[in-house]
Formats: structure tokens, sequence, C-alpha cells
């Protein structure tokens, strides 16, 4: 029955299905669903047949948030994961809002000795270490080649402010590799960049203080 009315649809289409046939013996179509069913059409010189195939979509997987690249980074980033669900920011780093992370890996660290970084995971050091966290983060996607054109744009620098409001970053470049410069001065390259599904990542080889 289903197959009848799916001919009957294509008798009123198509005014002659003989002269259609006519310039080839055989001929396929296809017709897309926006289900998982298409309907394939084949004709003949003398017939109209009618079928259908089950279609599976390929699955596009979600990339991970920034937070949980991170986690799935290991052990590049357990220093950094410590000191996010220190101060509770997983939802900055997990936001639908796009940022740019410029992430300190583990050995950014080399020269905080562990009893430091110990201290900075202290309760009483939340105020701090949030304000550190929300410095390395910029509101939006910034690709290389923004940042690029930017500073070319700005006469060789170009500056961001961190959605913590502690402080801007700056960008320069050096020959073909840019740089971002904290408030104190220290200056790092930019590594190559990680898409995740919330925004981008930069890691970088020392610590950005506002």
């Amino acid at each position: 029955m289903k197959q009848l009315k799916v001919y009957v649809l294509l008798l009123a289409l198509v005014p002659s299905i003989g002269t259609w046939a006519q310039s080839s013996s055989k001929k396929k179509v296809i017709v897309k669903s926006v289900t998982q069913i298409d309907t394939i059409i084949t004709t003949t010189d003398t017939t109209v047949s009618v079928s259908e195939k089950l279609v599976r979509p390929a699955v596009v997987k979600a990339a991970p948030s920034i937070l949980k690249y991170f986690v799935n980074a290991y052990p590049e980033y357990t220093v950094l994961v410590k000191a996010i669900n220190a101060v509770e920011l997983n939802t900055t780093f997990e936001s639908n809002s796009p940022v740019t992370v410029f992430a300190p890996m583990n050995r950014s660290f080399n020269n905080v000795r562990t009893a430091d970084i110990n201290t900075i995971l202290k309760p009483e050091m939340r105020d701090s270490l949030k304000g550190m966290l929300t410095y390395i983060v910029v509101s939006g996607e910034w690709r290389l080649e923004n940042l690029i054109q930017k500073i070319k744009e700005g006469g060789g620098s170009y500056s961001l402010p961190t959605i913590g409001g502690t402080g801007n970053l700056s960008f320069v470049l050096n020959g073909e590799t840019v740089f971002v410069k904290d408030n104190r001065g220290t200056q790092v390259p930019l590594g190559a960049p990680v898409v995740t599904g919330s925004g981008l990542v930069y890691p970088v080889d020392k610590l950005l203080l506002p």
C-alpha cells in the first residue's frame, strides 16, 4: 500500500513516465528523507519500482569542553585542574559562550615549590587563586590568524581584557611566533591552539600573573 502511494505521487509529478523513460533504459532517483529512510525509485522503459533503504547517519561527536580537555590531557594539566576545582570555576571552563584560555602546563610550576602550590590551593587563598585563573581567560575564540592581524593593525602589539577584570594580556610578534605577555612583563610563546567545544586552549610554559 505504501509503495502504491509513492507510485501515485510519482505519476502526479511526472506527466509521462513513458516519455521520461525513453531518454534512458534505466534511471534511479533517490528521494532523501529527513528520517533515516530513503525512498529509491528505479525506472526502466516499461516498469517503475519503488524500494526503501534504511540509512544510519554518521554520528557527530561533540568536542569536549575545555575542562574535559584538561582532564583528558593527563598529566599535562593536573595542577591547573586542581586549581580550577579548588575555587569551583568549572562553569567558566565549560561555558557555552566561547573563551580562549592560555593554559599553564605542569612544567610552568617547576620553579614553584610543592609547599607553595599547596598553600595557593588552601580555602583562604580562594580569591587570589580565582584572580589568577580568570586572568588566563579572555572572551571569544582568538585564533592565531586573528591575533596576528590585530598585532599588525596595532603597530606591533595588541591587548585583550581578561574575564576576571584584573588586567589585560598583551600579544606581540617575534618573527612568525605570537607571544603573550602578562602584567608583570613575563613573556611566553603560544603553543599550538587546541579547539574544544567551549573555546580554544593555548598551552604555555610559564605562569601568567595579573
